[in-house]
């Protein structure tokens, strides 16, 4: 989205701040004052609006878009990107007091494919949101929960959630490896050996 947009996304704007701002607009951090916001991708964000979140952070006031007057905000953050914030920084592509403003508590979420253990309880949690949404269990088979085990999960916890999904959608009874992970629903057939020469020949 547009830098301008994803101003107003965050911060707020008045009426008539632009064309098509017919009414104000609540922003992100005033809807969750008083609680946490949760920033995913922070490093998508424009250097130019980097320098606008530093100054919310370190201020806690906000100014919608064409608005003059400060709202007081208090919010917790949490940020969360798939890129390295330390590189980017040095390649001043990320601002470093930013980086530094919002990396008071460092977590680093290993990638799937590491902690494996982990697979069987995040099927079990998202089989139990798709049953809730489905209105019928979702249940997979032992072999399903040891195959998807062993797969890399190339995509994380997003390609594991829509894998899952897409089975239960088209499954009603317990889910296979197969159902769970198509390309696991037969290994490739063997080669054929095709014999050459001439019809006579081969008789």
């Amino acid at each position: 989205i547009s830098e301008g947009l994803c101003e107003s996304e965050l911060f707020g704007h008045v009426r008539g701040a632009f064309t098509g701002a017919v009414r104000a607009h609540l922003g992100a951090f005033a809807r969750a004052s008083g609680g946490t916001l949760f920033l995913d991708e922070v490093a998508e964000l424009p250097l130019a609006l980097q320098a606008k979140l530093l100054r919310v952070l370190e201020t806690r006031r906000i100014v919608p878009l064409g608005g003059e007057a400060e709202q007081p905000v208090e919010v917790r953050i949490v940020a969360a990107t798939h890129q390295p914030l330390e590189a980017l920084v040095i390649n001043q592509r990320f601002r470093g007091d930013l980086f530094h403003r919002l990396g008071a508590l460092q977590l680093e979420l290993p990638a799937l494919r590491d902690r494996s253990g982990d697979i069987p309880a995040l099927l079990e949690h998202f089989a139990a949101q798709l049953a809730r949404e489905f209105g019928r269990p979702v249940l997979l088979t032992p072999a399903a929960i040891a195959v998807a085990t062993a797969h890399p999960w190339p995509g994380n916890i997003r390609e594991l959630h829509n894998a899952l999904l897409r089975a239960a959608a088209a499954v009603d009874g317990p889910l296979t490896a197969a159902d769970l992970l198509p390309a696991a629903r037969a290994p490739d057939p063997p080669a054929i050996a095709v014999p050459r020469g001439t019809w006579a020949e081969m008789h």
